[in-house]
């Protein structure tokens, strides 16, 4: 009987410890990040001329500088970062165009990019750009498959432990648009238990097994 239940014991941990390994295809969401923009108490007034409101932040391609903001998720701890996905809350940018006339070209009035930034400061060449589309919600996800060609957007965000951005306009007129929040979902593998501790968590759970078992006998 005791030797049944050394091998049960050792049989649960061996299953419960390939059961808790972390897979390497699999990414878990490893922390959140929310910058919320305004006056209010809690909300960022991030630095620039723009105009700030209680709950949001007025956006303009003529203020100067730029908007730009940098989300940290330095504080995790993890193995490896698999991808994040930005979720921007905002209003009055979607993008719309003209037609100056029936036999020219069509023109936009207004177009929004979202440029995340890469490893190279002295160049836009290896930006990652998006194009605000006029959701409520936009959400927007990079990873090692966004660093296409010059890109290094990924790279820099693995570097740095931040995800770096700022907002473009390619119209010839001058436009705004009101952002409330930006919100940073990192996605990944955790730090892994040791194996003692997997091993001990079976054995605990093996046990109370048994221990199950033998009050319903």
């Amino acid at each position: 009987m005791k030797l049944f239940r050394k091998m049960t014991l050792a049989a649960l941990a061996l299953g419960l410890s390939s059961a808790f390994a972390p897979s390497a295809d699999a990414a878990t969401l490893l922390g959140t990040f929310t910058h919320a923009y305004g006056s209010n108490p809690g909300r960022i007034d991030p630095p620039g001329s723009d105009l700030v409101k209680k709950n949001s932040v007025k956006i303009s391609d003529a203020s100067s500088p730029r908007f730009s903001d940098s989300i940290s998720f330095a504080s995790l701890n993890y193995a490896s970062i698999s991808y994040v996905t930005l979720s921007l809350t905002y209003s009055g940018a979607t993008p719309n165009f003209a037609q100056r006339c029936p036999t020219c070209f069509v023109y936009w009035r207004e177009r929004w990019t979202t440029d995340f930034l890469g490893l190279n400061d002295s160049t836009n060449a290896d930006n990652l750009r998006t194009q605000l589309d006029g959701s409520p919600t936009q959400v927007i996800k990079l990873s090692l498959a966004s660093d296409v060609g010059a890109i290094t957007a990924f790279a820099r965000l693995l570097a740095t432990e931040a995800l770096s951005f700022r907002f473009n306009e390619w119209s010839h007129d001058e436009d705004t648009f009101s952002l409330a929040s930006a919100k940073l979902d990192v996605y990944g593998a955790p730090v892994p238990l040791p194996a003692s501790g997997l091993m001990l968590a079976g054995a605990l759970g093996g046990a109370a097994l048994i221990r199950r078992r033998k009050a319903h006998a």
